[in-house]
């Protein structure tokens, strides 16, 4: 999965079936009858087991035993049963079992099971029983049972996909996105159903780009695709909708004709910049009082505005959510994006039979990865850099206090916070590619800068008390970290001594991560080379407090990894210059790394093992330091 350098997880999540009419039953032994009624021919009797199983499948404890007994396969059957009561029934339990059971399960309902076969039948089935000419009010119960059908069976298929690299080849294989997308357009299709399979679409086409081969080349789903993107409303579950889609077309870039490519991001950008530009603090305020009321009042009226106002909210959120992913993706390194459409290389080479490839070959596609400058500009052009600054931003502590002690309202702060990480890493992503023009002045970087400095270590009561998580941490010094880099690179003076000294004092804090702390140190290594080139008394007082800061963390730093880090940045700051020379004489820099330098070969034998992955940075920081001070002593007359 292409991700950004914090990792993304989805933006919305899956909801269970509502078929189960209790939570926590416990399956035995003499439950042996309800499986041999799924295989009633009884309608009600085959419709009544999978309604109870729905509810013993979300314990998980009761699992092994139904997946010994082949549940997954019976329920399977039931999927193209001719009543569509059982149908919906049977794909409520699956969806619960997909989201319930974990990726263990999701990949045996794939290879065991072949669930996969049973669901595309029962989409192909459902979906011509829904584009039959003849509506009329005498099937639109049965219409909205086949509707409901639908939506569990993609959001099983979403689940599943999301959990085995065998059912995206299946999904492929067997051109599932063009079924998919079937569902959005249904004229009966419920808003529900719509927002799943944009979710189902967006999850099975990322990195994934054979599944854009079909969809692009389609002209009656590019126009659905289209419409969808280019059409106005506030509805929320349309915003979710048109995020979702716009996610879906930049996994699918690659398949994109190129001459198309131009338009598709603009109209990406602009659905992300409406998306985004909602303010959900905004929002979220207005309710505080009603939030407060919500325990004191029995008024039905009331409280459905309540709930539906507190949906509202949540899917904008959910919105944003997906967005802030979209945009933190988009910028990853080339490597990063080939890397990621390697894993899926094997499994898109056999998709198509010779003709397809021979079709292909003609295709005037956009490269495989989009140029970063390109994707920036395009977004820049629809204010989203600064609209994305927006987002890190604190609310009211009030607010905060109000919806934590709502059990309705810690969901919706859970969010808010989720989207101040994804804003930052989209940041983060930004400063870290070389080759984008930011566009924007160093007067500008350097405001965003204060701005960071500010939410991390700033000490105003509603940011200190807010949030000190270990993830939130970690990605704004990766972001300022990022951001410092761009800086140093226009020779700017933004740092400060007192800013400096407060990133010091945290990295005393013993409560931070070790990535955390190694961010940290890998930012006060750039402020190092920064102050050298000021060659002004700030800039001295800047180089030795980062000295003083480095050499102490590699001396007394227990952990090896970390300490090499400290070390690294040592090198790098110390390395050259006259100014350097002067500081590093002044702390006696050498002096400490020639004593450090036996106790870190000792310590790389005894800790070899641990050290995993990282030994051979550890290894490489070992070498370069022998060298530093071969130079430096050479140096000395």
């Amino acid at each position: 999965m292409g991700k950004s350098n914090l990792g993304q997880k989805r933006g919305k999540k899956s909801k269970k079936s509502n078929a189960a009419p209790a939570v926590g039953t416990t399956f035995n032994s003499v439950d042996i009858p309800i499986l041999g009624k799924l295989s009633s021919k009884d309608d009600s009797e085959r419709q009544c087991a999978c309604t109870s199983l729905a509810s013993i499948v979300l314990d998980e404890n009761n699992l092994p035993h139904l997946l010994k007994n082949n549940v997954i396969g019976k329920l399977g059957v039931l999927l193209c049963d001719d009543n569509i009561n059982v149908i919906q029934a049977a794909a409520g339990t699956l969806r619960n079992i997909a989201i319930n059971a974990g990726p263990d399960v999701c990949q045996r309902m794939v290879s065991k099971d072949q669930i996969l076969e049973s669901l595309s039948s029962s989409l192909n089935m459902i979906l011509g029983m829904l584009n039959q000419p003849g509506r009329n009010d005498e099937n639109t119960e049965r219409e909205s049972i086949a509707v409901d059908s639908l939506d569990h069976i993609l959001n099983v298929l979403w689940n599943i996909c999301e959990n085995s690299s065998d059912a995206i080849h299946y999904v492929n294989l067997e051109k599932l996105p063009l079924l998919v997308i079937q569902c959005i357009s249904l004229p009966s299709a419920s808003k529900c159903l719509q927002i799943s399979a944009a979710q189902c679409l967006y999850t099975i086409t990322e990195d994934n780009p054979a599944s854009g081969q079909h969809l692009c080349k389609s002209q009656d789903h590019l126009k659905v695709i289209d419409t969808i993107l280019s059409s106005d409303g506030n509805d929320s579950h349309y915003f979710l909708l048109k995020v979702l889609i716009a996610g879906t077309m930049m996994n699918v870039k690659s398949t994109i004709e190129a001459e198309a490519w131009e338009k598709v991001l603009g109209t990406v950008a602009n659905v992300l910049r409406q998306v985004l530009t909602f303010n959900a603090v905004t929002e979220m305020t207005s309710m505080v009082k009603i939030l407060q009321a919500d325990t004191e009042t029995n008024d039905s009226l009331m409280k459905r505005s309540f709930d539906d106002q507190l949906e509202k909210i949540a899917n904008f959120l959910n919105a944003q959510q997906i967005a802030l992913e979209i945009i933190a993706n988009a910028f990853l390194s080339e490597e990063d994006d080939n890397d990621d459409n390697d894993e899926w290389q094997d499994l898109s080479d056999g998709l198509e039979n010779e003709d397809e490839m021979e079709e292909d070959s003609d295709f005037n596609a956009i490269p495989n990865f989009a140029n970063n400058s390109e994707v920036y500009t395009a977004f820049n052009n629809y204010q989203l850099p600064m609209t994305i600054l927006k987002k890190i931003e604190f609310a009211d502590q009030n607010l905060y206090a109000t919806y934590q002690a709502h059990v309705r309202g810690r969901p919706l702060l859970r969010k808010l916070d989720a989207i101040q990480v994804r804003a930052l890493s989209c940041l983060d992503n930004m400063f870290s590619l070389a080759d984008v023009d930011l566009q924007c002045d160093q007067d500008a970087l350097e405001a965003i800068w204060n701005a960071l400095f500010q939410l991390g270590f700033g000490h105003t009561e509603s940011i200190h008390c807010r949030r000190t998580d270990h993830h939130f941490m970690e990605s704004v010094i990766c972001t300022m970290r990022s951001l410092l880099q761009r800086l140093y690179r226009c020779n700017s003076k933004c740092l400060n001594e007192e800013q400096l000294t407060a990133l010091a004092e945290y990295l005393n804090n013993s409560s931070i991560s070790d990535h955390t702390k190694a961010g940290l140190v890998g930012l006060l290594g750039i402020a190092g080379q920064m102050a050298k080139t000021w060659e002004n008394d700030s800039g001295l007082q800047v180089l030795r407090l980062t000295g003083t800061v480095l050499c102490v963390l590699s001396q007394k730093e227990d952990n090896l990894w970390l300490a090499a880090e400290a070390v690294d940045s040592l090198i790098d700051i110390f390395a050259d210059g006259n100014v350097a020379d002067t500081v590093a004489k002044q702390l006696r820099v050498v002096e400490h790394l020639q004593q450090l330098l036996p106790r870190m070969k000792s310590k790389m034998k005894s800790e070899r093992a641990n050290l995993g992955k990282k030994f051979h940075f550890v290894d490489n920081v070992r070498l370069n330091l022998v060298r530093f001070i071969k130079y430096k002593n050479e140096q000395t007359p």
